[in-house]
Formats: C-alpha cells, sequence, structure tokens
C-alpha cells in the first residue's frame, strides 16, 4: 500500500508571514525596501519532500520604499530594470530532507 500526502497550492502573500525586501546602499545611504506583490507556488508530497517545488514570482513594479521618486528610480536599468525584467522568480533546483541528512 501506498500513502502519499500530494499537496499543490498558490499561494497568495498576503497568505504568508513573511515579506520579500531588500537592502541597496547608494552613495553612502543604505536604502531599505520591499516588493508588495508576489505568489509563491507549492508542490509537495509530505512523504517525499525531495520532490518538493517552490517558486516565488515577485512583480518588480510592486517595490515600496516609502518614497515614491525613489521606487521610480530603483525600477530603472541601473537597479531592477522593470521595463526588461518585470519579474523576479526564484525556483527550487533540489531540496534536501533534513531529517535524511542526521543518516
Amino acid at each position: 500500500m501506498i500513502i502519499s500526502n500530494l499537496y499543490a497550492q498558490n499561494i497568495p502573500k498576503e497568505n504568508i508571514e513573511s515579506n520579500i525586501s531588500f537592502h541597496i546602499r547608494s552613495f553612502g545611504i543604505d536604502i531599505d525596501g520591499s516588493f508588495q506583490e508576489s505568489v509563491v507556488q507549492l508542490e509537495m508530497d509530505t512523504l517525499a519532500v525531495e520532490q518538493a517545488f517552490i517558486s516565488v514570482k515577485i512583480r518588480v513594479s510592486s517595490i515600496e520604499t516609502g518614497i515614491s521618486k525613489r521606487d521610480k528610480h530603483l525600477l530603472k536599468e541601473k537597479y531592477f530594470w522593470q521595463s526588461k525584467y518585470p519579474y523576479i522568480l526564484f525556483e527550487t533546483s533540489s531540496i534536501e530532507d533534513p531529517l535524511m541528512m542526521l543518516t
């Protein structure tokens, strides 16, 4: 008998207790900001964690530093180049089961 708990879901950022933030140093000034729009995709079989897949897609234009003029500047080519790269995408290439690493 094979028992499997397959779990696949797109998770809106508002349902995740985390934030996507960044830090840039420009002309000696530290700039902190975050992205307000992202989607997390998780596909996981709880019995085979090492086969899980996680991706995070961030809308670059959702940048927020608290100063709109600076936000527009950071969307330009020197930093995030939003016109060429409208999204930042992170995807897993492999996942290791931490319990298996102990054996």
